[in-house]
């Protein structure tokens, strides 16, 4: 079987993004990325369960036809437990008996050979101690991340264990520094093999010291054995065995993605020539079952059309560019959907508001779930830690699109930029008002450029929601949203509900975030810096709850971007003090009775018509008023069609040289993070610096 992998990074636009934490942009050393990671998946892992109950429920029994007697003396490693006695003595001895019990497989000892080839942009990270590969596999490095089928990781003291033996909730997670980076390895490893393969799941193992742990990872969660001793217990070698001899299915290759056969060959010359692909990048072919007209749909491509993401939980949401059988170009979004009840399919809600004619989204190709037995999660599924309510299963789920967008960032003028805005706010309000559907993940991520420049896409209605249904109680146990460009009320009032102003100030973020980044302002990059780190990145995670956004409203409140950001655009700062002034109003102080009075007063007054600028200058009547258009969307949108009415007034191009010096310096930051057991969400759920994927806690 060819190996599951994704296209070089090199030939495709591909920027891959290590962690989703909020604290990713002040931190670049290897140890600062895995606890990153570490902190992401709290709450994520399982167990410990039974060795042989993992086996049996994830390896299937195979026939002992041909294997090696398990002798415990060969496992015995010399030396260990003594003085400064380096784990590399572990594998090294061990790995050699190891192959013994996987005559189809490479055992190889990877610690010191980071793949920095797939893993490029961050050197030395991938790196796990030994990786099992399969024998037809031409591998031109040690560490070849595409390729890897599993992976240990060696300790040389038992105390640097991960867990701890208890099944109760929120304590199997080892509070210690050396537990968090041990976790934090082994979830960054499988992250990364599950972010450039197609998996549905990843098995690892954990040696510290005489002892060990058997682990595999899915979408939800990670199932962790009891720690056993490998020297008198078979179960590591029993591992080895019938992992050995497992179908690619039970290793965890996704079978809807697969290489083409001989017979499909002018699809895939098709495929290279339509996507210039270069002449070295794999050609996937991947089947979607289009729930629309019940058929197998075929696909043929693989360039990334976006970024990807190291954690090994949640959504785990990847683009590709792929082609029709017809040859023509599409869009194929491979994500894994939460799978509860109440919760659309996306290709659903998508279906949903064509027929109520919303505009400005892309319209659907094809949709629907991945077919196969580990299609779904398993990992909470028979060895839940927790109660019911707190699981989040996912099912891997494919939505194919007509369009093609470009990111955000990505304009050629502000002109692009605005109108891009200006679209994704008339699709959401007409969302709202026509098929009553609320998009509650407003990113930077979830709004597109078509590729002409002459149009703006509102993409990710995954976690859309009926507003009239069920209002008052969250369908699931995490809220969801970009914790970015979630509003300040929802990051300051944990009980709060989300509603349509909470989307608006998250268009305002979004546009902001943008022009600080890449637009012409008169602010220097170290201000910048802060402003972008202190409101947007900044979350606290203290005893599993994750809060934040007081600098966020604290900054609207006093006009930050008009008073701090010098805009250089007279057009978009005008549209831009609107804007801000419009969300502020839920965090200012509305008028007291006196003010109150005194308005009354001035309303009486003869001859004053209503709009009288007397009148709109007045406070309260423009508090008044705000709260108004908070709800009704006409005002701010016109705003935005009069800024885009004269392209020639929004003609500055973006300031790359801006962007490249954010992205180039970093800001250090004095203080302590505080974390400590936590029940914190996963994956594209989760913190993140990067927009594309960051969802905040509860929903």
């Amino acid at each position: 079987m060819s190996s599951q992998t994704v296209n070089n990074p090199a030939s495709s636009p591909l920027k891959v993004n290590t962690s989703r934490s909020a604290f990713s942009s002040t931190t670049d050393r290897r140890a600062g990325r895995i606890f990153q990671i570490e902190v992401e998946t709290r709450g994520k892992w399982r167990g410990p369960v039974s060795p042989i109950a993992f086996l049996d429920e994830y390896l299937p029994p195979v026939a002992d036809t041909g294997r090696p007697a398990f002798e415990s003396q060969d496992y015995r490693v010399p030396g260990l437990g003594t003085e400064g006695f380096k784990e590399d003595k572990i594998y090294t001895h061990l790995a050699p008996v190891f192959q013994r019990f996987a005559p189809n497989l490479d055992v190889v000892i990877t610690a010191n050979a980071p793949d920095d080839v797939t893993w490029e942009h961050q050197k030395n990270l991938i790196r796990p101690d030994l990786c099992l590969y399969r024998k037809d596999v031409s591998r031109p490095r040690l560490t070849v991340l595409p390729d890897i089928e599993a992976f240990f990781e060696f300790k040389s003291k038992a105390s640097s264990t991960g867990f701890r033996e208890s099944d109760k909730p929120g304590v199997l997670e080892k509070d210690t520094n050396t537990a968090h980076e041990t976790r934090g390895q082994l979830a960054t490893y499988a992250g990364a093999m599950m972010a450039v393969q197609f998996r549905t799941h990843v098995f690892a193992v954990e040696v510290t010291g005489e002892n060990a742990r058997l682990l595999r990872f899915d979408r939800e969660g990670c199932i962790v054995t009891e720690s056993f001793s490998y020297i008198t217990k078979s179960h590591l070698v029993e591992f080895l065995w019938r992992f050995n001899h497992a179908s690619p299915e039970t290793m965890g290759h996704d079978k809807s993605v697969t290489t083409p056969s001989a017979s499909e060959d002018s699809h895939v010359l098709r495929a290279r020539s339509v996507l210039h692909m270069e002449p070295t990048a794999k050609v996937w072919r991947f089947e979607v079952f289009n729930e629309a007209t019940q058929k197998l749909v075929v696909f043929y491509g693989g360039v990334f059309a976006g970024e990807l993401v190291a954690n090994p939980f949640g959504r785990c949401t990847r683009g590709f560019y792929v082609v029709t059988v017809d040859g023509k170009r599409v869009y194929l979004k491979d994500t894994w959907r939460i799978d509860l009840l109440g919760i659309d399919k996306e290709g659903v809600v998508y279906e949903k508001l064509h027929a109520a004619d919303v505009p400005h989204i892309p319209h659907l190709v094809a949709h629907g779930d991945a077919k196969g037995k580990w299609q779904k999660t398993a990992a909470l599924d028979r060895f839940s830690g927790g109660t019911e309510e707190h699981r989040r299963p996912y099912q891997h789920y494919f939505i194919v699109f007509r369009e093609i967008g470009r990111d955000l960032e990505s304009f050629g003028t502000i002109w692009e930029l605005v109108n891009a805005v200006k679209c994704a706010i008339k699709a959401h309000d007409e969302a709202f008002r026509k098929a009553k559907v609320l998009h509650r993940d407003i990113s930077v991520g979830n709004v597109l450029i078509s590729e002409d420049g002459t149009e703006g896409f509102l993409i990710d209605w995954d976690f859309s929601k009926p507003v009239a249904i069920d209002n008052d109680t969250p369908r699931q146990s995490e809220r969801t949203g970009t914790w970015q460009f979630i509003s300040a009320h929802l990051l300051t009032e944990p009980q709060g509900l989300h509603t349509r102003p909470d989307d608006l100030e998250s268009f305002f973020h979004v546009l902001s975030y943008v022009i600080l980044r890449l637009g012409n302002t008169s602010i220097g990059d170290g201000k910048i810096l802060e402003h972008l780190n202190s409101v947007y990145d900044y979350a606290v995670l203290y005893r599993g709850e994750t809060s934040g956004g007081q600098n966020k409203r604290s900054r609207l409140v006093e006009s930050w971007m008009i008073v701090n950001a010098g805009i250089s655009n007279e057009c978009l700062r005008d549209l831009v003090a609107n804007f801000e002034e419009l969300v502020a109003v839920r965090y200012i102080k509305g008028p007291s009775a006196d003010d109150r009075k005194q308005y009354k007063r001035l309303l009486s007054m003869p001859g004053l018509m209503h709009d009288d600028p007397l009148i709109t200058r007045d406070p309260v009547w423009k508090y008044d008023k705000n709260k108004e258009r908070l709800e009704d969307w006409s005002w701010i949108y016109e705003r935005f069609c009069k800024a885009t009415e004269d392209p020639s007034k929004l003609s500055d191009v973006p300031n790359l040289q801006r962007l490249e010096n954010l992205q180039k310096d970093k800001l250090v930051t004095f203080g302590r993070f505080v974390g400590g057991t936590s029940s914190k969400r996963g994956a594209t759920d989760d913190l993140s610096s990067q927009h594309q994927s960051q969802r905040s806690k509860r929903d």
